[in-house]
């Protein structure tokens, strides 16, 4: 499910475990900021690195 901009604020993930599962969409707006990045990019970026981890595990 991809979310709005608009929608962002409103956005409450379900696993309150740690600060760290905490409010990802914050996390992502402030991660993009500090490396002058798009959060499209980071998505992207981390679901590359999961594919390579998951792929690599396979052979």
């Amino acid at each position: 499910m991809l979310l709005r901009r608009q929608e962002y604020k409103g956005y409450n993930h379900q696993a309150k475990a740690s600060k760290q599962v905490e409010k990802p969409v914050e996390r992502l707006i402030k991660l993009s900021k500090k490396r002058d990045r798009s959060i499209n990019y980071l998505v992207v970026e981390a679901i590359l690195e999961y594919l390579k981890r998951k792929e690599a595990k396979e052979t």
